[in-house]
């Protein structure tokens, strides 16, 4: 049940401008499964039903208020994200395997 308290504070913070930057770390890490803190047995629910729930209503109160804009950022600065997006998910989860006592095995070795 922390889950449903964790989504409404994301959504009261992201009416603050003040302190949007709380709401969006409470949504990346629905995203990417509580950072392996806030798992889904944690929160009671899943992380990505949680992300997917924010999503939602972010988007229509966007759309309600006529700023859902697609921004004029160049191609180049959104591959680099992309490329940055990628290279923090393989950290992440090399930590995860890590922590779990993963190993990787080359095939034919």
């Amino acid at each position: 049940m922390i889950g449903i308290l964790l989504l409404i504070v994301a959504l009261f913070y992201y009416f603050k401008p003040q302190k949007r930057w709380i709401s969006y770390f409470l949504y990346a890490s629905f995203m990417l499964n509580g950072f392996c803190l806030l798992t889904d047995s944690v929160i009671g629910f899943k992380n990505a039903d949680m992300a997917v729930i924010y999503t939602f209503i972010i988007s229509i109160n966007l759309i309600l208020k006529g700023k859902y804009k697609i921004s004029n950022i160049s191609f180049i600065k959104q591959y680099k994200w992309l490329i940055i997006f990628f290279f923090c998910s393989f950290f992440f989860f090399l930590i995860s395997c890590a922590k779990l006592n993963i190993s990787f095995e080359i095939i034919g070795s």
